[in-house]
């Protein structure tokens, strides 16, 4: 009995033995091979900044590692509506419906295939509410502008753009420029500056929405630059001329002229008759005399023009000369001068002509028409020809013609003679000096003569200097005194010259040191970087404020900018519409890369001093879009011409013109593609198989090169 229950008992426990070995089997957990490799590097995105409604630029994550890994991703918290994230590839794309404060989500990127563990980065996502752009309303206009040669014209801005507080870009249409030394205000639109030429004409000023405004308007603007000084008026006179063949006409000089002190130049009509040969007009006075050597009558056009600073204008006149045929004993021999040498200010040996034939014959003596009149201070007698005087001033040697023309009505026919006038100058002698002056601003400092100039009591000359003197300050041309009240500080030296007039020649210089205090500028200057698209306006940038408390500075910035922008000379502020992008800037100015640019500004009045800041600017191009296609891959044979093959180019965004193709790595020997077009030909040298990028590159440098299509080309033998 005991057996049988000994026997049973194993049994049992051999069954649970068993169940628990089964069980133990069932609850092993099932083998899934090796441990992943483990995700590296830094995942990271780069900020999302969209609009309600309108899709977002998709951001795709990178540094993902190793290479060729692949991972699941997930955000946190949620993404703002109307966005989306491929947890396949992390790309956050869509187009958001609300707007949503600048916000960081994180994104977690999870191992997946042959890779394991995690990665996390920050994405930052702001959307903002949808602008509403408004349409410019108008009408735009500007007043006339009127304005006078070197003066500064009173600046117009226009009126009547709306809605109020509307922004715009202002422009003259089709790249047309203002008149020399006027300028646009961009941002403004108003006209200023300091005209350099006369003209007059209309321009038609663009101006177009900007910021949250859409639209152009269009305004005309007169301008007229007129000449400064008056106009001549009244009516251009001459008395008639009548004379005789070899005897010199009574001079006959202008009238009618108004204003009667005015200064004008005197010619010839273009394309009208000339003056009777011997006869002349003198350009300064109008004065026409001289000796006719022909007869003959005629009427000839004469035009006064307005000259210096004071006068402009032109008038015309008319002048009618009659010469009558001379008769009596025509003059014989070889008329001759000896030269002449003298000095400014001292009576020249007196010169009388020889060789005046026949013996007894008489003569009036002149200078020729239309040759070098004798130096200010030299005479011709008219009955001997002797040529005399006391020369007023130096005089270069020149040959003058004299004219004797026999004495009527004993005497006729004339002679002809030369000789050189050469008058030297007396030189300016001694030193220059000048005490340096101290001054303090808003008090008259005491005067400064100028010492060491030989005979100055007697001497003649005139004083300049450079640079112009400080405000309030004033230098006596004559006598070189120094005088005033200043008004401007002054920490420099001036170079004063002093010019030989009349007799005297030659120049003197002296440096004086003119120390005025004044209150020297405070604080740092700097300026924040800009970083802009190109064809799109910057936000405006302005320094920081300089001390003290309303002081005067001007603002100047080598290089110049680029197109567009402007640097306002009295605030310091960059702004305008970038209209060229760095790389057009760097090419077109064969300068580095670096786009860093240098402000300076500069004490002004009773300011003084100078600060410099440097800031980059960096305008980026707008990356082209749209599509390259090949219909077909190549195929051909070595040897063989293969069939030519053009893409189809769609241009979204971006420049039409200005485009060429090229390729990342040279195609097969023997075909090449056009730059133009993008055909593909030729005839392979040998075989090959392999895939190539075409790429669209822009030669505008507003646009980044994005565009590009890959082909295959097959080659057998």
């Amino acid at each position: 009995m005991t057996n049988i229950k000994n026997k049973q008992t194993q049994l049992v426990l051999a069954s649970l033995t068993m169940m628990v070995l089964l069980l133990s089997a069932s609850c092993t957990p099932a083998t899934t091979g090796v441990a992943g490799n483990p995700l590296e590097g830094a995942l990271v995105y780069t900020s999302i900044n969209g609009m309600v409604g309108t899709a977002i630029t998709a951001v795709t994550p990178t540094g993902l590692g190793p290479e060729g890994a692949t991972a699941s991703y997930a955000i946190n918290p949620e993404l703002p509506s109307g966005l989306e994230i491929n947890a396949d590839t992390g790309e956050i794309f869509g187009t958001p419906l609300a707007a949503a404060a600048a916000s960081d989500f994180t994104v977690t990127a999870t191992g997946t295939g042959d890779y394991s563990g995690t990665l996390e980065a920050t994405v930052s996502i702001t959307v903002e509410e949808q602008v509403v752009l408004e349409s410019l309303t108008g009408p735009l206009s500007y007043a006339a502008i009127t304005g006078t040669v070197g003066e500064q014209i009173i600046a117009v801005s226009p009126t009547g753009l709306g809605p109020e507080g509307a922004t715009a870009s202002y422009a003259i249409k089709d790249g047309a420029a203002l008149p020399s030394s006027l300028q646009i205000n961009a941002a403004t639109g108003e006209i200023s500056g300091t005209p350099t030429q006369t003209g007059s004409n209309t321009y038609t000023i663009v101006a177009t929405g900007t910021g949250n405004y859409t639209g152009s308007l269009e305004a005309t603007v007169s301008i007229t630059i007129q000449r400064a000084g008056t106009e001549l008026t009244g009516t251009l006179t001459y008395a008639d001329i009548t004379g005789t063949v070899g005897t010199a006409i009574t001079a006959t000089s202008p009238t009618g002229i108004v204003p009667a002190e005015a200064t004008a130049s005197f010619v010839i009509k273009e394309g009208t008759t000339a003056l009777p040969d011997g006869i002349s007009l003198n350009p300064d006075t109008g004065v026409i005399s001289g000796m006719p050597n022909a007869s003959g009558t005629a009427s000839y056009a004469i035009v006064a023009t307005g000259t210096g600073d004071d006068y402009y204008g032109t008038l015309e006149g008319t002048v009618s000369i009659e010469i009558s045929e001379a008769s009596g004993i025509l003059l014989t021999g070889t008329l001759s001068y000896t030269d002449i040498t003298g000095t400014a200010g001292t009576a020249i040996t007196a010169v009388t002509p020889t060789g005046l034939g026949p013996a007894g014959a008489m003569a009036t003596y002149s200078i020729k028409a239309g040759t070098p009149a004798l130096p200010d201070g030299l005479e011709i007698n008219v009955a001997t020809g002797e040529i005399s005087g006391i020369p007023t001033e130096p005089a270069a040697s020149v040959t003058y013609t004299v004219v004797a023309a026999g004495t009527a009505p004993t005497y006729t026919g004339f002679l002809e003679a030369t000789l050189s006038i050469d008058i030297a100058g007396i030189p300016l002698t001694g030193t220059l000096v000048y005490a340096s002056i101290d001054g303090v601003i808003g008090t008259e400092i005491a005067a400064v003569t100028p010492t060491g100039l030989d005979s100055s009591d007697t001497v003649s000359v005139i004083y300049t200097v450079n640079p112009a003197l400080p405000e309030g300050l004033g230098i006596n041309r004559d006598t070189g005194v120094i005088s005033g009240t200043p008004i401007a500080a002054s920490i420099i030296d001036y170079l004063v010259t002093v010019t030989g007039t009349g007799i005297y020649t030659g120049s003197l210089e002296a440096t004086i040191a003119i120390m005025i205090p004044g209150t020297e500028l405070t604080g740092t200057l700097s300026y924040a970087n800009i970083d802009s698209v190109v064809q799109q306006d910057i936000t405006a940038v302005s320094p920081t404020e300089l001390g003290p408390e309303n002081a005067t500075i001007k603002y100047t910035i080598d290089p110049a900018l680029p197109d567009g922008l402007a640097l306002d000379p009295a605030t310091g502020e960059i702004s305008g519409t970038a209209n060229q992008s760095s790389e057009g800037y760097n090419n077109r100015n064969s300068v580095a890369g670096d786009n860093i640019f240098t402000v300076t500004a500069t004490g002004t009045g009773i300011y003084t001093g100078s600060f410099e800041a440097t800031l980059q600017i960096v305008i980026s191009q707008i990356p082209m879009e749209g599509t390259l296609v090949y219909a077909t891959d190549i195929t051909g044979t070595v040897g063989t011409d293969i069939d030519v093959i053009t893409p189809t180019l769609e241009v979204v965004v971006g420049a039409t013109s200005g485009i060429v193709n090229a390729v990342e790595t040279p195609l097969p020997e023997g075909l090449n593609i056009d730059t133009v077009t993008g055909e593909i030909s030729g005839t392979p040298a040998g075989p090959s198989d392999g895939t190539y990028t075409i790429l669209v590159i822009s030669t505008n440098y507003d646009y980044s090169s994005t565009i590009s299509t890959e082909v295959r080309i097959v080659i057998t033998e």
